[in-house]
Parts: structure tokens; C-alpha cells; sequence
């Protein structure tokens, strides 16, 4: 429905988590609840990709502005 844009699925439980090497990370992305429903169904979660990327810049002490 969204084209790729949005990816949004429902927690499967412990069955389905898996352990990984902490070296094969390639990336990390938060699993986020949503807020609709979509398809009749409740209690899913979406992707966010560089969750909290913009607070890092904020918090920077080297990307202080001339007003600051």
C-alpha cells in the first residue's frame, strides 16, 4: 500500500527473536509502535531508520552556531 515506504508487522514472540554476533551489525533501526490499524489489526509496529540521528547533530558541541 505504501510503495516500500513504510514497512509496519506485528510481534511474532520470543519463538522468532534471534541472537546475532554483535559484529555482523550493519545498522540498527527502531520498531516503533503504530498508531493505526491497518488491515484490521491491532498492537503493530513500524521501522524508523536513524532514530535519533537529529539529536546527535543537536547535541554537538562542534556544530555550534554564531548566535550561540
Amino acid at each position: 500500500m505504501t510503495h516500500n515506504t513504510l514497512f509496519v508487522c506485528q510481534y511474532q514472540g520470543e519463538d522468532d527473536v534471534v541472537v546475532i554476533n554483535v559484529k555482523s551489525i550493519l545498522s540498527v533501526v527502531a520498531m516503533v509502535p503504530f498508531p493505526f490499524v491497518v488491515g484490521g489489526r491491532y498492537n503493530q509496529f513500524f521501522m524508523i531508520e536513524q532514530i535519533g540521528l537529529d539529536t546527535v547533530e543537536i547535541d554537538d558541541p562542534e556544530a555550534q552556531t554564531d548566535d550561540h
